[in-house]
């Protein structure tokens, strides 16, 4: 190919199509041809199936990906053309190599290009609703040679093609020429957006190409009638053969038994004119018993809701409400407000009041058939007392009664007691209360001693038993009547902390379940299987961690992880089993609220618990997500259908049994999909889910810290090129914006890609962001260079002698022939400096060279030196290396290039006189000096001048 032709590297945006090309097209498509095509007269015609789709990055891979594609090779104007095509279910694909190994841009500005033209309906007729493919060449200053961007044109509207969701494409430059690959879609959902072609239509294309100043023509031609053929393959015989519409991915299995409820706190700040307010709220959310997902269940705004309990069946949850706190956070201290606390009932999604008095109804629990609740009601500092509560709200009975505080009531399985906590003989311990007599009974525990005193039980060796107060608080019935779980002041344990603890109802004995150092144990309640779920309670530096555990009772457990935080201020006392009594009887702001109070339960029905958006995950990272159906009747089925991206759910993605996996995800964003679960009775919940997986490196902003200009002076500079984006995913997006000192002339102006740059002392920020939506922020230091001179050493050559005044010396910088000159370059912190001890290194070297008429000078006795912030290259012009007798004074180009640790290199170019030194003698003073700067100096003017 011509040698004149140069490979520039600026990054243009998409270029229209110009008027005349379109006039051309139009009238080439618009030619009288017949109303259908056949395959005759020895058209190429290819098919071919796809079973494992090519990977569309423009990058030439001999690894089989394009091996099942019919393949082609031709020439157009003595270049060699290769094109493949192939289709699956849903794609066309499209490789193409121009094996031209001088591809780009005239300087005149006029673009290689190779097109592919597309009968999409094979109708013979064009342009409108047809689609045009192609490649062009792009050019400019700052880019590597090979720079491509790729198009496509539907009707009369030019895109970048990775731009637009009905195509992907890339190119490439290869040492042989020109590679690139687009895809795009058969069927969708208008005519305008797709081929719309489906298994064996057929649609007729044509390749062009105009390259080298010169249209090398179309292959196989320019009319619609002998376009070659393409026939979209069907799939082979036992193929997948997913919808087009939609992929279905159907499993069976998966589920779980347990949910669990639990009260979660967040808190917000809102400002008036006059105070500023600390706003707390609790919603009710579930998690199923291994912890995935976690979801809101319900939300009250501006409620507390905590201390959920549930029926076994699931079909009705008690809780206590009240209105969200209110914290005036003020130069005097921190007021807070509460209003009365009531007890709701969830019940099918809604909620409604059970209670409404003055007073504080906390811990309800439902009897078994969920005909009533018991609550506590009171007020802090005069008691708390029980209270039997009919569902449907038509009766209300006092149980207990007495200036004491009777908490935490469990109702037994066959809903004739209530077990409680109460302080009403000065320590917390549990009694049961009998609801067809009211009688209340401490629940007591066998002690024994062995060796000690008369024998008083059964068995080897004389025992000492009596009964004492079972001490505790929180207590909670089994599903069978033959245990109580209570939190419960630690054995044999020299720190203060609650145990959990499990009391035998028969033998009346106790044993811990689980003993959890520096922490306490607080809120049981049992699951249908007899598991336990409990929050465990523990002290950072400045709040308090609740974590919910999932036990059993041979004391293994699951920790379900941290659900809720809440600050020291909250936590009244330094210990739990304290702050019962101190919380209740000294403040208005329960610390109740702040609890988790974790139950188990059973939904009545099957539900999806995860939130619409799913947990993100990183690329290349294994993923997991459980969507966590619980209730119905098991086993369940599932149906997935992506209804996204190409509506396919992507192959390195399975979905089994309500588990959404993958041992090596790849990179996606917002791939939506719809879920169905269904039990075995048809009881459904259909949700909608967003996925999005994480490039495996965050985006980043590469290239130097620094950039070198001249002050002054302007330039395009692409800053996508020096300062390209790394990791995340394509198209980024970048933005800048610039800080200069006061008086500096630095400034940006215009498009990242091809931006004029003021030289000068600054700061560039530049600002990238992939198409995740993730972000990265680069500061670019400026430093403007500032030349001087070059100057002659001697100071008799600028006026020492006689008192010559400097500013009648021509002002153009000047040397003379033999004698020692300057080039002074202000570097400033180029020049290098210590930070922290160590020398940074900014100017690495220079390069000075001079030329006269084109051809170049020798310069003899260069050296270089580092003053202060100066670089200074001291230089001289060998006698008679530039004039000659018949010319004294002569003009040349001084060059110097400096380069820098980041690699750029930085010219700068200036013309100067050489001056023969023959005219030194006689030296010549005043104004009239300035006659030597050409060369037929007029010697009557300067015959006044005295010299010697």
């Amino acid at each position: 190919m011509g040698s004149r032709r140069k490979l520039a590297r600026l990054r243009a945006r998409t270029p229209s199509v110009s008027v005349a090309a379109a006039l051309l097209l139009a009238l080439i498509l618009l030619s009288p041809l017949p109303a259908s095509v056949t395959g005759g007269g020895g058209r190429w015609q290819g098919s071919a199936w796809c079973d494992t789709p090519p990977a569309i990055d423009g990058q030439i891979t001999w690894s089989g990906e394009w091996d099942a594609a019919s393949k082609v090779s031709f020439t157009l104007g003595e270049i060699g053309f290769t094109l493949w095509i192939m289709n699956d279910a849903h794609f066309l694909y499209v490789a193409v190599l121009a094996e031209d190994d001088d591809l780009g841009i005239y300087p005149e500005g006029e673009q290689d290009g190779i097109t592919i033209y597309v009968d999409s309906d094979f109708d013979g007729e064009g342009p409108e609703g047809e689609d045009v493919f192609g490649w062009i060449g792009r050019s400019g200053w700052g880019l590597p040679a090979g720079y491509f961007d790729m198009h496509t044109r539907e009707g009369s509207y030019a895109m970048e093609i990775d731009e637009v969701q009905d195509g992907v494409g890339k190119a490439s430059l290869t040492p042989s020429g020109i590679f690139f690959e687009f895809s795009k879609p058969l069927q969708g959902s208008s005519p305008s957006e797709d081929l719309q072609v489906s298994y064996g239509g057929r649609f007729g294309f044509a390749v062009r190409a105009q390259i080298d100043q010169y249209d090398r023509g179309f292959w196989p031609s320019s009319t619609y009638s002998e376009f070659a053929i393409y026939e979209v393959a069907p799939p082979p015989e036992g193929a997948a053969q997913p919808p087009v519409e939609g992929q279905e991915v159907t499993s069976t299995g998966g589920g779980h038994a347990v949910a669990i409820a639990f009260s979660k706190e967040r808190t917000w700040t809102e400002e008036t004119d006059s105070y500023t307010w600390v706003v707390t709220e609790s919603d009710l959310w579930v998690t199923t018993e291994i912890g995935e997902p976690v979801t809101r269940l319900r939300t009250q705004p501006r409620l507390h809701e905590f201390s959920p309990e549930a029926t076994p069946g699931g079909e009705l949850i008690v809780l206590s409400g009240t209105g969200a706190s209110l914290r005036n956070e003020t130069s005097y201290g921190s007021l807070e407000f509460w209003s009365s606390i009531e007890v709701y009932l969830y019940e099918g999604g809604a909620e409604r009041r059970l209670t409404d008095n003055d007073e504080a109804d906390i811990t309800p629990t439902l009897s078994p058939d969920g005909t009533f609740a018991v609550v506590s009601r009171g007020m802090p500092g005069r008691g708390f007392n029980l209270y039997r509560v009919s569902v449907d709200g038509s009766q209300e009975v006092r149980l207990t009664s007495g200036n004491h505080n009777d908490l935490d009531p469990s109702i037994s399985p066959d809903g004739t007691k209530v077990v409680f906590a109460s302080d009403r003989d000065g320590s917390f311990a549990l009694y049961v209360l009998d609801l067809a007599s009211g009688e209340v009974s401490p629940l007591l525990e066998r002690r024994c001693v062995a060796g000690v005193g008369p024998v008083t039980a059964p068995g080897m060796g004389a025992e000492t038993c009596k009964d004492v107060p079972l001490r505790g608080i929180q207590p909670a019935w089994s599903p069978d009547g033959r245990y109580i779980a209570f939190s419960g002041p630690a054995r044999d344990r020299e720190e203060k902390a609650l145990d959990l603890l499990i009391y035998d109802v028969e033998s009346r004995s106790v044993r811990p379940v689980f003993e959890i150092p520096d922490a306490d144990l607080l809120n049981p309640s049992w699951t249908t299987d007899g598991g336990i779920v409990f929050e465990m309670a523990v002290q950072q530096v400045e709040s308090v961690e609740f974590r919910v555990i999932v036990g059993d009772l041979e004391g293994g457990a699951l920790d379900l992880g941290v659900v809720s935080v809440v600050s020291s201020y909250r936590w009244l006392s330094d210990h739990p089993y304290a702050r019962v009594v101190e919380d209740w009887a000294n403040s208005a702001a329960p610390i109740v609220l702040a609890s988790p109070h974790p139950t188990a339960y059973t939904p009545s029905s099957p539900v999806i618990l995860s939130d619409e958006v799913l947990p993100d995950g990183v690329e290349g990272q294994p993923y997991r997500h459980d969507l966590g159906a619980v209730g119905g009747v098991p086993p369940y089925s599932w149906s997935l259908t992506v209804t996204s991206h190409d509506g396919r759910l992507p192959g390195w993605l399975s979905f089994e049994g309500g588990v959404i996996s993958s041992d090596s995800p790849e990179s996606v964003r917002n791939l939506t999909m719809s879920v169905t679960g269904t039990d075995s009775m048809g009881q459904s919940y259909t949700g909608t889910y967003r996925l999005t997986i994480y490039p495996a490196t965050n985006v980043r902003i590469g290239g130097p810290d620094y950039y070198v200009t001249w002050s002054g002076e302007t330039e395009t500079v692409d800053l996508t090129f020096y300062w390209p984006a790394l990791g995340g995913e394509a198209p980024y997006e970048y933005s800048y914006e610039y800080w200069s000192d006061y008086g500096s002339r630095f400034a940006v102006t215009g498009s990242p890609d091809s931006a004029t740059v003021t030289g000068g002392d600054g700061v560039l920020y530049l600002t990238v962001v992939d198409s995740f939506g993730q972000a990265w922020r680069k500061s670019v230091n400026f430093y403007g260079l500032t030349m001087f001179g070059p100057e002659d050493e001697e100071y008799y050559l600028q006026g020492a002698a006689c008192g010559l005044d400097e500013s009648s010396i021509v002002s153009e910088p000047y040397v003379f022939e033999g004698y020692p000159a300057v080039l002074t370059i202000r570097l400033g912190p180029l020049a290098g400096a210590d930070i922290g001890g160590r020398r940074v290194v900014r100017y690495r070297s220079s390069e000075l060279s001079l030329t006269v008429d084109g051809r170049p000078v020798r310069l003899s006795s260069v050296r270089r030196e580092i003053d202060g912030t100066l670089l200074k290259i001291h230089f001289t012009v060998p006698r008679g290396a530039a004039t000659s007798d018949s010319q004294r004074s002569v003009k040349g180009t001084l060059r110097v290039s400096l380069s820098f640790d980041s690699a750029q290199v930085v010219s700068k170019s200036r013309e100067i006189w050489i001056h023969s030194s023959k005219l030194i003698l006689p030296y010549l003073y005043g104004h009239h000096f300035k006659n030597f700067e050409v060369d037929d100096i007029s010697w009557d003017v300067v015959a006044d001048v005295w010299y010697w």
